[in-house]
């Protein structure tokens, strides 16, 4: 009996050590990711994709066209662990194949990890993401989706003008 009590306590005390050394080193990412919806529209009709979405592309509409390497994290639930980098770190929400709205995070140290809570609200004739990163980097934003039949005339989720010009990242400062 003693050595089941024993065993049992260096049990608890392992893990409670793994998580304090991995919340500093990262040897598993324990980002989380939060996703809710306002009454009215349905968490099942949400895909969050994180990838690399280079800013040098010609439109949004790359986006949507399979040649991006990316993977899905949540499709109605978490799909596996969110899996975060040093650097860019971007995310393409998707509502209902009709509405979408990409952003990037940079993290600064590849041990950082992050609590993401995304939140999807119907607004009027919009759905508008709002976003609340706690961690080292954090993070907050509101802002409307776009139609991806629109994605064609947008970049970074801005109209480009006649001279295909945007200044990226405006929209989030």
């Amino acid at each position: 009996m003693r050595r089941w009590l024993i065993a049992l306590v260096a049990l608890v005390v392992g893990v409670v050590l793994f998580f304090q050394v991995n919340r500093r080193y990262k040897m598993i990412d324990m980002s989380s990711l939060d996703v809710s919806v306002s009454p009215g529209l349905e968490l099942d009709s949400v895909q969050i994709r994180r990838g690399f979405y280079s800013i040098d592309r010609t439109n949004d509409g790359e986006l949507f066209s399979g040649a991006v390497n990316d993977r899905v994290v949540f499709d109605g639930h978490q799909v596996g662990l969110l899996r975060t980098d040093y650097g860019e770190n971007d995310f393409l929400i998707i509502y209902g194949q009709r509405n979408y709205f990409q952003f990037r995070h940079f993290l600064t140290n590849s041990n950082h990890q992050h609590d993401y809570q995304i939140r999807l609200e119907q607004r009027a004739d919009s759905i508008v993401v709002s976003a609340t990163i706690d961690g080292p980097e954090s993070m907050r934003f509101s802002r409307p989706m776009s139609a991806v039949t629109a994605a064609g005339h947008l970049k970074c989720n801005v109209p480009t003008d006649s001279s295909k010009v945007i200044y990226n990242m405006l929209e989030l400062e």
